[in-house]
């Protein structure tokens, strides 16, 4: 299962200026992959949002992808945002711009 798709919201809304990722500071190496992988995404004419969505459901290791959302209103993009189909082009580029491990949320 994965209920943290958005990295604590980080991932959903990357302009919106957070710099919490899983609940605590960021890292710098963080931040930098974040804007370059949302950048990714405009150049793909799609958003970090639905690239994290996309990842957890075409990982073969997560059976059940948890989404909370806080308006009934944000179902309509949800929905669409899960019937996107990236090219393993777009997956290759973006995996290259993945912080160390260090950096990920689960780390030990």
């Amino acid at each position: 299962m994965n209920a943290a798709i958005y990295g604590g919201g980080i991932l959903a809304n990357p302009a919106g200026g957070a710099t919490q990722y899983g609940y605590r500071p960021a890292s710098r190496a963080t931040l930098d992959a974040i804007a370059r992988m949302s950048e990714l995404c405009a150049r793909w004419d799609t958003d970090l949002a639905t690239a994290a969505l996309q990842f957890s459901l075409r990982d073969p290791r997560i059976a059940s992808t948890i989404v909370g959302i806080s308006k009934k209103s944000r179902l309509d993009g949800l929905l669409r945002a899960a019937a996107v189909d990236l090219p393993d082009a777009f997956w290759d580029e973006l995996e290259s711009l993945t912080p160390s491990a260090e950096h990920w949320l689960d780390f030990s």
